[in-house]
C-alpha cells in the first residue's frame, strides 16, 4: 500500500478515495485531505487527520538523526503508543513502498483499541540512511475494525500522500544546526588537545635538555676536578678545584681555599669574608 512517486509528481497525483481530495499546505508539508476530514495536527514532525465521524485516522510522523541500526518496527510501536491506544499489536513486517527520497520501507498490519473500540490498520516506516545517522518516517491509516474494509483500499494512500515543502521537516534543520555546533565544538576540543600535546612535547624537550645539561655539568666536574663557584660579593664566578673543603672570598675578590670544613677567616677586624658555594647543576 502507499503511493510511489517523487516530490515533483506526487503532489499532482490523487489517492483513489471515494470522494473529493483536497491538497492542503502546512508549515512543512503538503498533504492530501479527504472531503470533510479534519486536520488534528500539522507541524514539522507530524500530520494527523481524522474522519468526520471519528471512525478513522491517518498519521504521518517523522524524525531525523537516529543512530545507525535503529529498529523501524520499534519506532512504529513507540509512535503509535503515544496516541494513547491500548493493546497495540504489530504483525509481521514486509517490504513496503517508501516515501519520496527514502531508500526502503517496512509495512506492517496493526491493531489496537481506542476507548475500548477495536481498530485495525496498516503502518509503513520509511528508512533513509545519512552520514552516520538514520531518518525514519511512519505513515499509518487505521479505522474501527468494523469499518476498516471500507478504508483499506484507499486510506493508506492518503496517509502516504505527504510532500516535504520545507527544510525543517522531520527536524532536519535543527539536526543540521546541532551537527554544525557539535562539529565546531569538536574542532575547538581538537585544537585544545593539539595545543596541550604541543605543551607536553615542549616540556619533555625542556626536561631532556635540562637533564643533558646536568649530566654534562657532572661529567665536567668528574673529568676536570673543577666546578663553578658564584661569588657572593658580586664578583664574576670562578672555576675552582673541587678538592678543597671550602672557599671564602672578600669584597676585593681575594679567595682563600681551605681543607678544613670548619675554617672561618672572619675576625672582628675583618668580618667581610663570605663562604663560596659551588654552583648547583
Amino acid at each position: 500500500m502507499g503511493i510511489e512517486g517523487t516530490p515533483e509528481n506526487l503532489a499532482s497525483e490523487q489517492p483513489a478515495a471515494p470522494g473529493p481530495i483536497q491538497m492542503s499546505q502546512g508549515r512543512c508539508f503538503q498533504f492530501a485531505v479527504p472531503y470533510g476530514w479534519r486536520v488534528l495536527e500539522e507541524g514539522q514532525h507530524a500530520v494527523v487527520l481524522c474522519a468526520p465521524d471519528n471512525t478513522a485516522v491517518t498519521i504521518m510522523i517523522g524524525n531525523c538523526g537516529f543512530p545507525p541500526g535503529s529498529d523501524p518496527m520499534a519506532y512504529a510501536r513507540e509512535k503509535l503508543s503515544t496516541l494513547g491506544v491500548q493493546d497495540l499489536q504489530l504483525g509481521q513486517p514486509r517490504p513496503g513502498r517508501p516515501q519520496p527520497g527514502f531508500a526502503g520501507a517496512y509495512e506492517v498490519d496493526c491493531s489496537y483499541a481506542a476507548n475500548g473500540v477495536p481498530c485495525r490498520g496498516v503502518a509503513t516506516v520509511s528508512v533513509r540512511s545519512g552520514y552516520g545517522t538514520v531518518d525514519l518516517v511512519l505513515t499509518c491509516a487505521a479505522a474501527q475494525a468494523a469499518s476498516w474494509p471500507e478504508y483499506a483500499s484507499w486510506l493508506p494512500g492518503v496517509a502516504a500522500h505527504v510532500v516535504v515543502t520545507d527544510g525543517a521537516a522531520y527536524g532536519a534543520r535543527a539536526l543540521a544546526q546541532q551537527n554544525l555546533s557539535n562539529s565546531m565544538a569538536f574542532g575547538q576540543q581538537l585544537q585544545a588537545h593539539r595545543e596541550h600535546s604541543h605543551q607536553l612535547q615542549q616540556a619533555l624537550a625542556d626536561q631532556r635538555e635540562r637533564s643533558d645539561e646536568i649530566r654534562t655539568h657532572e661529567r665536567g666536574e668528574v673529568l676536570t676536578g673543577q666546578s663553578w663557584y658564584p661569588d657572593p660579593q658580586g664578583n664574576p664566578p670562578q672555576r675552582l678545584s673541587t678538592s678543597a673543603a671550602g672557599y671564602w672570598v672578600n669584597p676585593q675578590g681575594e679567595i682563600r681555599p681551605s681543607d678544613d670544613p670548619s675554617y672561618d677567616p672572619r675576625t672582628s677586624e675583618d668580618p667581610y669574608w663570605q663562604r663560596m658555594a659551588p654552583q648547583p647543576p
